[in-house]
């Protein structure tokens, strides 16, 4: 008999991104993300795929706002947003390594997952239940308008977390966060390595060594 899974019999789609070939202890975490959560399925994309994918889906606009940025960190943030906005999913960071699989969080049968650290939600692993979710369509809207605004030189606070600690403090739209659960840093630590030493964060495509650097995140 076939141990092949079948789309229908999956969890969820856990998603990953990055722009060019990874190197080797990103790929590594990469490799334990896949291999350990085999109840679910796996999607990697980088900046070709993640294009095409905004242009199929969402049009030339987008595409172009996502071309804009020099950073890969912000083309990531738009990427994400534009998959789980479409198709729900697991979007996963690529610096971070599997220690448990994410299938118990995923069966509680919550609309959504957000990784909460002290200083607020963040996007970095973001788990959204069903395709057409309106909280992830109304995050995604926010980011691509602060992008043709270019609001801000700083990626965490245009599309990065800050996006959707907005939406969270805002009564308005706290309540569209009631059926997602916030995983507070100390489990999340227990489910996740975070590659916090990795090389390439001392490297200017990092936002934060671009931001501190005065690096414009947009291309002329």
């Amino acid at each position: 008999m076939s141990q092949a899974k079948f789309k229908s019999e999956l969890l969820t789609e856990i998603v990953q991104f990055w722009d060019n070939d990874a190197p080797e202890e990103v790929a590594a975490l990469l490799d334990s993300v896949q291999l350990g959560n085999p109840e679910c399925g796996y999607s990697f994309f980088n900046d070709d795929s993640a294009g095409e994918f905004i242009t199929r889906h969402y049009g030339a606009e987008v595409r172009s706002l996502y071309n804009q940025s020099v950073l890969p960190a912000m083309r990531c943030d738009l990427f994400r947003y534009c998959y789980l906005a479409k198709h729900g999913g697991f979007y996963i960071d690529a610096d971070y390594g599997s220690r448990i699989s994410v299938a118990e969080w995923v069966s509680r049968g919550h609309q959504g997952i957000f990784y909460e650290r002290p200083k607020g939600i963040c996007n970095s692993a973001i788990y959204i239940r069903d395709a057409e979710d309106p909280l992830m369509h109304l995050v995604l809207e926010n980011a691509l308008d602060n992008v043709r605004k270019r609001t801000s030189k700083s990626v965490w606070d245009m599309t990065g977390p800050a996006v959707l600690q907005r939406l969270y403090a805002d009564p308005k739209t706290r309540p569209l966060f009631d059926n997602f659960w916030l995983v507070h840093e100390d489990e999340f630590k227990e489910h996740f390595e975070l590659g916090e030493t990795l090389n390439y964060k001392s490297t200017d495509a990092h936002w934060f060594v671009a931001k501190h650097k005065g690096i414009d995140p947009f291309k002329d």
